[in-house]
C-alpha cells in the first residue's frame, strides 16, 4: 500500500547465479529484482557471495502463502473459503496472521487486515472493479460488519472464521514481513552490513559503503510530486523503517477523493490533514503495520499512540492551516531527521 520509502543507493547490480569465494567479504553486493509481482526490491550487503538466487527463492515461498494474487495461497483460499482452512506447515502465512493480530491489539483495532471486502468495494483490492460512483451506505455497513481480527481462530494446523465474507488482506504489513525474513536470512549467513529496501520498506544494519550509516528517504507528500523527490532523509542503525500515506493510491469521482486507507471503523477512506506517517523501528513488519494504524487514526492520536510505544519513533507530515506541509517528530528521532 506504500511506495513512499526509496533508498538512496544509485547503483544496482543484478547478479545471475551463486558464486562463492574464500577471500574476505569486504565487497558490497548490490542487487535488485522484483516480487509479489510488481514490488521492486535493492538489496545491499557486504559479503563475497551473491545470494540472489537464494533470495529469489525465499521471496517466492513468501509470495505463495500471502498473495492474493496467487490463486493457490493459503490466504487466497481462506478468503475463498466458507468457515477457514486446513494448514500443512504454511509458517510465511501463520506468522503474518499472527504478527497482525498483535499489530491489531496494540492498535486498539485500528490496523485491521480484516478489511479487506472493503477494499474491494472501494476498488483498491485484487477483484476487477469500477470506481465508486455513489457511497452505498447500507452495503458499507454490511461489510463492516465482516471486519475484525478477533473473528478469526488461528491455530498451527487450522485458520477459522464464523461466515464465508470475511477475508484478509495482508497488503499493510506483508512487504514488512518479506524485508524482515530477507534480513533473517542475511543475519544466518553472518553477514554484518546491509541494507534491505522491499517496496518502499526497509532494514538495515551495520553501515554502507562508504562506512557511514545507511540513509532512507521519505518522499515528498504531494500528488503533484515526483516518484524520487525526498522530503527528508532519516539514518538508521540496525533498524526498520516504512512509510504510509494517502498521494500515491486514490482516485477522484465528482470531486471527492477516495484513497486505499479504510477505516475499520466507518468502512470510509480516510482523508485528515497527516499526508504521511512514518515509522521506524526493529521489525520492518510493525513499521509497517503501524505506519497503516497511523494513517487511520489521524495526526492527534497517532502522535500519542506512537509516543506510548516503546522501542517506536514516528515522523509526521501534515497539511497546516494555510495547507502548508508540516511535520511532527518524536523524541527518539529528533536530531536525526534531515528535511529538505
Amino acid at each position: 500500500m506504500r511506495y513512499i520509502l526509496y533508498s538512496i543507493v544509485l547503483c544496482l547490480f543484478f547478479g545471475c547465479q551463486e558464486t562463492s569465494t574464500t577471500s574476505i567479504p569486504t565487497t558490497y553486493q548490490k542487487i535488485a529484482g522484483t516480487t509479489m509481482g510488481v514490488v521492486t526490491y535493492h538489496i545491499t550487503y557486504q559479503d563475497s557471495i551473491d545470494y540472489q538466487l537464494s533470495l529469489d527463492s525465499l521471496m517466492t515461498a513468501i509470495n505463495k502463502e500471502v498473495s492474493t494474487y496467487v490463486p493457490s495461497s493459503a490466504i487466497s483460499r481462506f478468503n475463498q473459503s466458507e468457515t477457514g482452512i486446513q494448514l500443512n506447515g504454511e509458517l510465511h502465512f501463520i506468522e503474518n496472521v499472527k504478527a497482525a493480530q498483535l499489530a491489531h491489539k496494540r492498535s486498539q483495532g485500528h490496523f485491521d487486515p480484516t478489511v479487506m471486502p472493503l477494499v474491494n468495494y472501494w476498488g483498491f483490492g485484487y477483484t476487477s472493479k469500477d470506481k465508486v460512483k455513489a457511497v452505498e451506505t447500507e452495503r458499507i455497513e454490511e461489510l463492516v460488519r465482516l471486519v475484525g481480527m478477533d473473528q478469526i481462530t488461528l491455530t498451527d494446523v487450522e485458520i477459522a472464521k464464523p461466515e464465508a465474507g470475511i477475508q484478509l488482506d495482508f497488503s499493510a504489513s506483508a512487504k514488512g514481513y518479506f524485508v524482515d525474513q530477507v534480513a533473517l536470512f542475511l543475519d544466518s549467513k553472518n553477514v554484518d552490513n546491509y541494507m534491505v529496501e522491499i517496496g518502499g520498506e526497509a532494514r538495515t544494519k551495520g553501515k554502507n559503503e562508504q562506512g557511514n550509516l545507511w540513509r532512507l528517504g521519505v518522499n515528498t507528500p504531494s500528488e503533484d510530486a515526483t516518484v524520487n523527490e525526498l522530503f527528508a532523509l532519516i539514518p538508521l542503525e540496525n533498524e526498520a523503517i516504512a512509510t504510509s500515506g494517502n498521494y500515491r493510491n486514490y482516485y477522484t469521482v465528482d470531486g471527492i477523493t477516495y484513497s486505499h486507507t479504510i477505516s475499520p471503523v466507518t468502512g470510509i477512506p480516510e482523508r485528515t490533514q497527516l499526508l504521511s506517517a512514518t515509522i521506524v523501528t526493529y521489525e520492518c513488519t510493525y513499521a509497517d503495520a503501524y505506519a497503516t494504524a497511523c494513517m487511520v487514526m489521524g495526526l492527534d492520536a497517532a502522535q500519542e499512540w506512537v509516543n506510548s510505544l516503546e522501542g517506536v519513533e514516528g515522523f509526521f507530515i501534515y497539511s497546516g492551516d494555510q495547507n502548508n506541509m508540516q511535520t511532527i517528530t518524536t523524541a527518539g528521532l529528533e536530531g536525526r531527521v534531515q528535511q529538505f
